[in-house]
C-alpha cells in the first residue's frame, strides 16, 4: 500500500535528521465535500467520512471498516483488526 509505504519514508526521513516528528495516517472510505469556502477563499474539505477520519483514534496509522473493505485479499494481510473501535493496523504495529 503506497500510503503505508509513505508513512514509513517519512519515518525514516525524520529519524535520520533527528526530528521528533511524525505523520499520522488515517484513511476512511466515503463521500464529502470540497471546495473553496469562507470569506478567506480556503480549499477545504467537510463531510461525515472527514469526521470519521478525524476520529479513528490512531497515533500512527489506521484504515477504518470500510477503507479495510476497499482492499484487495492480499493487502487485507497486512493489516490487523483492533478494537473498539473496530480499525485495521499494521499486522507489527502495537495499538
Amino acid at each position: 500500500m503506497a500510503l503505508l509505504a509513505l508513512q514509513r519514508q517519512t519515518h525514516a526521513w525524520f529519524k535520520r535528521r533527528s526530528i521528533n516528528s511524525s505523520l499520522h495516517v488515517n484513511v476512511h472510505f466515503g463521500s464529502l465535500t470540497l471546495g473553496v469556502m469562507g470569506k478567506d477563499r480556503r480549499l477545504d474539505i467537510i463531510g461525515e467520512t472527514v469526521n470519521v477520519t478525524a476520529t479513528l483514534g490512531s497515533r500512527d496509522f489506521a484504515l477504518s471498516q470500510q477503507a479495510f473493505r476497499c482492499l484487495t485479499p492480499e493487502h487485507r494481510r497486512l493489516f490487523r483488526r483492533f478494537t473498539p473501535p473496530i480499525l485495521y493496523l499494521p499486522a507489527k504495529m502495537e495499538a
